[in-house]
């Protein structure tokens, strides 16, 4: 009987015990992507749906604030300057069947003169990585983005977005996926 009960104090002694965590996680936001698949998902409880793009595939959609209304995956790029928790940030899409053209970046924050455009990062602790904010403008609009950062690996990238969009009715009950491949440093 004595050892059941050594026993037993023992288990709630170390079950009882709290752990503290105060590291933060790093964000390693630094590098080239390109978006190598696209997930839609609706999450309007009278028309739920699912669609899935990748290798190759057009993903497009007018409820989505520009580049992010056409994602062509596996040519779909964005590439972060800075590894803290503001940076500049520049998006392109490509013709991968004509290499030897010269890229064009149709959104680049570092050359942009309003000093709001750019990336940034909130909410980033020990238990999450945070929220990553685009803020872009193009033909004098500004656009922002916020996507969750769900997973952060050294050569990956996965955020969803926050689910609500400055343009269209349905824009709100829409989640957008993007995994995202680190292609160069």
């Amino acid at each position: 009987m004595k050892k059941i009960i050594l026993i037993l104090s023992v288990c709630l002694s170390l079950l009882s015990c709290e752990q503290y965590v105060t590291e933060i996680s790093d964000v390693t936001l630094m590098g080239l992507y390109v978006v190598r698949e696209v997930e839609v998902v609706s999450t309007d409880p009278e028309y739920s749906t699912y669609t899935s793009y990748h290798g190759g595939q057009i993903f497009q959609d007018n409820d989505l604030p520009q580049p992010f209304n056409y994602i062509r995956t596996n040519n779909f790029h964005i590439k972060f300057e800075n590894n803290g928790f503001v940076g500049n940030f520049g998006m392109i899409w490509t013709n991968q069947i004509q290499s030897n053209q010269i890229p064009i970046w149709y959104y680049d924050t570092m050359l942009s003169n309003d000093i709001g455009d750019g990336f940034r990062i909130f909410g980033n602790n020990s238990y999450n990585l945070g929220y990553l904010i685009l803020n872009y403008s193009s033909s004098n609009q500004r656009y922002n983005m916020t996507f969750l950062i769900e997973k952060d690996g050294y050569d990956s990238l996965q955020l969803l977005s926050s689910g609500t969009y400055p343009l269209g009715q349905y824009g709100e009950k829409k989640q957008l996926r993007l995994y995202l491949t680190r292609i160069h440093p």
